[in-house]
């Protein structure tokens, strides 16, 4: 999986996260199957607690082609969490 973040990541905790994501390309990619086979636009989870609390992965979907996005977001619910990192665009 090939994965372009928004921003250099510069802690300690944004590194871990990062390798979270790219050690978890299985779930990942499970996560793209289900978005995939339900027609839906998003799906998150939110991982254990790390170094800078709790992440929520949020992987969306762009309707106009066939990418998806994974947006991670500080906090343990998505309307209160705060933008962390983003990367560009994961093909299928």
């Amino acid at each position: 999986m090939n994965i372009h973040w928004d921003k250099k990541l510069k802690t300690i905790g944004q590194i871990a996260i990062a390798d979270y994501i790219s050690n978890g390309h299985d779930l990942i990619n499970a996560m793209i199957d289900i978005i995939s086979k339900n027609d839906l636009l998003t799906a998150s989870f939110t991982s254990k607690d790390l170094d800078s609390g709790f992440v929520i992965y949020e992987i969306r979907r762009e309707q106009s082609f066939n990418h998806y996005q994974i947006i991670l977001l500080r906090g343990v619910r998505s309307g209160d969490a705060m933008p962390l990192l983003l990367d560009e665009v994961i093909q299928r």
